[in-house]
């Protein structure tokens, strides 16, 4: 033991020296190990972000732009390229949009594919983890796919995000066709196919990059200069996560709200009806369905950004005169509605439809000219075991046209 006692401290230099340079490889060690997980975090919320545009693109299409574009004779076609006035079908446009993304952004690689694809697309062949993926969610699993594989360059690394497309009642129409070659009738919710997107890693060395400070200098003074190696690289991480977060924030809110007012939109008053009409606390639910009067006289007369002007103030009225648990939705060009889903008073829809009616009667300022405006109210009290969001909707939208009409 003495012996033992007498070489280390004949040694302490070597000693030291060797403890400050273990500690300095595991110091590095670890903040590699920290940096690969932060970057493949990143690069996984980033092909997220991705997915869900892809996905909202997709939404908007079916749900906006080919109902109007239907309704003035347009019709849809696989083969829509050969043909000015034909468009595509949803699927086919978010997959041409993927496309588009593959050829702008050449490390993103967007694939959509199918169990039964259209019959443009039939012979395509499938790699093995692409009929898996397929079987994966056949099974009714609805979890998604994550991939991380190391690229044989070894300068990058490949994380693929694996999603689900499912039917949504917009498209059921087109499916159901007669004409539809896959011969199934399909149903809300049904399995259709699945979105791949795939991003590079960087994997960028940090014991290259940072060669110089494993010189005599770090060894002897790595429990300070380790930690000021390392924040920048941690702040930048912590910046890039920032960044990834608030954009998926942002994409998350432009989905259940409109653009111009800021309130729900169509999407989130209706996911909030089905969670009322679940909700057991009372047995009655209330809808106010509110319609703008004369309103396309008011864009005709001073433009557009008139009318969204008068949109605005109605919005914020609107807003300022209901409780927090109440849901303030604009679900079309002049068209609010508001659900109340608990009803404690019978009358509790009637008196608030009677203060809008007469808040709602009033002018609004224009670059110095006064407009008016005013609402015509549809409002309904439905028993929650016997209704559904639809029957709601369409129910006070009777009512208001009947008080419109009267």
């Amino acid at each position: 033991m003495k012996s033992l006692k007498c070489l280390l401290v004949k040694n302490i230099t070597s000693v030291i020296f060797i403890y400050i340079l273990s500690v300095s490889c595991l110091f590095l060690i670890g903040s590699q190990y920290y940096k690969d997980s932060t970057y493949n975090r990143v690069a996984q919320d980033t092909a997220i972000i991705y997915s869900n545009t892809l996905s909202l693109l997709h939404q908007y299409y079916s749900d906006e732009i080919l109902p109007r574009a239907k309704a003035s004779g347009a019709k849809t076609s696989l083969n829509y390229l050969d043909n000015d006035h034909d468009l595509p079908f949803p699927i086919t446009f978010s997959n041409a949009f993927g496309q588009r993304l593959n050829k702008q952004l050449s490390d993103v690689s967007v694939e959509i594919y199918s169990q039964y694809p259209f019959e443009n697309r039939k012979d395509r062949q499938l790699y093995d983890s692409q009929k898996s993926a397929l079987t994966y969610f056949e099974q009714g699993n609805t979890e998604d796919i994550f991939k991380y594989e190391k690229m044989d360059s070894g300068e990058k690394n490949m994380i693929t995000l694996i999603t689900p497309i499912y039917m949504s009642k917009p498209c059921l129409n087109c499916h159901n066709a007669k004409s539809d070659y896959t011969g199934i009738t399909w149903k809300d919710g049904d399995f259709r196919g699945v979105r791949e997107i795939s991003f590079p890693v960087s994997t960028e060395n940090i014991f290259e990059s940072d060669y110089t400070c494993l010189s005599v200098i770090v060894a002897l003074l790595v429990s300070i200069s380790g930690v000021f190696l390392v924040l920048p690289l941690v702040k930048q991480l912590k910046v890039s996560l920032k960044q990834s977060q608030s954009l998926m924030s942002e994409l998350e809110f432009q989905a259940c709200h409109d653009p111009l007012t800021k309130i729900s939109n169509l999407n989130q008053l209706t996911k909030m009806m089905d969670l009322a009409l679940k909700d057991s606390t009372s047995n009655n639910i209330g809808l106010l369905f509110i319609d703008l009067n004369k309103f396309k006289y008011i864009n005709d007369t001073w433009g557009h950004a008139a009318g969204n002007r008068v949109l605005t103030r109605c919005a914020q009225t609107l807003k300022n005169m209901i409780k927090t648990e109440y849901t303030l939705a604009r679900i079309g060009g002049d068209e609010f509605v508001i659900m109340i889903p608990n009803i404690i008073h019978d009358d509790e829809t009637e008196q608030l439809a009677s203060r809008i009616t007469k808040a709602m009667t009033t002018t609004v300022d224009f670059n110095g000219l006064d407009i008016s405006y005013s609402a015509s109210i549809g409002h309904v009290v439905h028993t929650k075991a016997k209704t559904s969001a639809d029957m709601l909707l369409s129910a006070a939208d009777h009512e208001m046209y009947k008080n419109k009409n009267s």
